[in-house]
């Protein structure tokens, strides 16, 4: 039986910047499809969203490409991310839009 794990207890991995201390930034093409794809399948891991980008798009991008747009969307507060503990294998973040992403 997996091991249960308090989410309360477990501490933030990194704080999101103020919009103030960002420089101005707006979603190019790109993260308009990965929002689009968030708002169409509401949460998914960076490696899942990669394969559906790249199955969309069919120009070899993929998964590294998704995980930055991912961390640029998450720090200008388009997307949320949840952390999901993993007892074997790695840990990943679970990410979802945002109201200002939608």
């Amino acid at each position: 039986m997996p091991k249960l794990i308090n989410l309360n207890q477990m501490a933030p991995r990194q704080r999101r910047p103020e919009r103030s201390e960002l420089p101005p930034w707006e979603p190019g093409g790109s993260a308009i499809r990965v929002l689009e794809i968030l708002n169409e399948f509401r949460y998914l891991t960076p490696d899942l969203l990669g394969l559906v980008y790249a199955a969309r798009q069919r120009q070899g991008r993929g998964e590294s490409h998704v995980r930055h747009e991912l961390t640029r969307l998450w720090r200008y507060g388009y997307v949320e991310r949840f952390h999901r503990p993993a007892e074997w294998g790695s840990n990943q973040y679970v990410y979802a839009l945002s109201v200002a992403g939608a």
